[in-house]
């Protein structure tokens, strides 16, 4: 059974907080921004050079209220999911690839919608003082990345839908020490 003292540490946190300092990422953006708590100052910008991350392309103001376009588009560009607090001086981000193009007219089903999930290619990246120490990880293929709870583990989650939607949690090691 595992035990999480920090729950957010789960899933999708575009920030988290450690000592007197936030960290952020926005989704479309491949940087880490550094905040002082208390009076949000920006304190510094860090690029965080992921590998598999083209330039974001934009919607035409003239498709902005356009459903389809606006979901196309969504899959089209990587994206940050989320910065994690380790421990000690360590941080994780985690980032997805675009989505496999083959697969976006498929329609809107939750079934349609877990495959192109499945499609994006998911990597993380750790820091150690605010400076990138590994190349970028990939997670394995099929699963999702769900949680960080040491330095060295993370939790991983794999979908599989027959009648019914079914999901899986393992343990996954980095293999950082």
């Amino acid at each position: 059974m595992l035990f999480f003292k920090d729950f957010s540490n789960f899933f999708n946190s575009f920030f988290c907080a450690k000592e007197k300092d936030l960290y952020v990422v926005f989704p479309l953006e491949p940087y880490l921004y550094i905040y002082e708590l208390g009076n949000l100052n920006l304190k510094q910008k860090i690029a965080l050079q992921p590998s598999y991350f083209p330039t974001p392309t934009g919607l035409p103001k003239d498709k902005s209220k356009d459903y389809g376009a606006l979901r196309k588009i969504a899959y089209q560009n990587a994206k940050y999911k989320g910065v994690y607090n380790l421990e000690k001086d360590y941080l994780l981000t985690y980032y997805q690839t675009k989505a496999n193009e083959s697969l976006l007219n498929n329609g809107g089903s939750q079934a349609a919608e877990i495959e192109i999930e499945k499609s994006r290619k998911q990597y993380l990246q750790v820091l150690k003082n605010n400076k990138k120490i590994t190349n970028d990880i990939i997670v394995p293929k099929g699963y999702f990345f769900v949680a960080a709870y040491s330095t060295n583990h993370i939790v991983l989650k794999k979908e599989a839908i027959t009648d019914k939607l079914s999901t899986t949690y393992y343990k996954y090691s980095l293999n950082l020490k």
